[in-house]
């Protein structure tokens, strides 16, 4: 009596959380700490560190709401020697409101 008709036709599947090894299992491996997402978290520290900002809202401000899509191939492709170009790049255009 509760389906929904967009849902008709559809397989309803439904796991007590409590008791549901797998979903318990699920729910204490988390998937982001792989290498790159470590080199990820890394770097994206070092760019808050040069524009001066302490959070993912100070980001926000100083590089504009899209600050992760604009900057991914750089922070995941680049290696060492031109990161550190682009991180002391950032660090003398820290007072522009939007470096790039």
């Amino acid at each position: 009596m509760m389906r929904q008709h967009l849902r008709m036709g559809c397989r309803r599947v439904e796991y007590d959380r409590r008791s549901v090894r797998s979903w318990r299992k699920c729910s204490r491996v988390f998937a982001w700490v792989s290498p790159s997402a470590k080199r990820w978290r890394q770097r994206v520290g070092q760019v808050a560190a040069a524009v001066a900002v302490t959070d993912y809202n100070g980001l926000k401000r100083k590089l504009g709401r899209k600050w992760a899509y604009e900057l991914r191939k750089i922070i995941t492709a680049t290696d060492e020697k031109d990161w550190k170009d682009f991180v002391e790049y950032l660090n003398k255009n820290r007072r522009k409101n939007n470096p790039f």
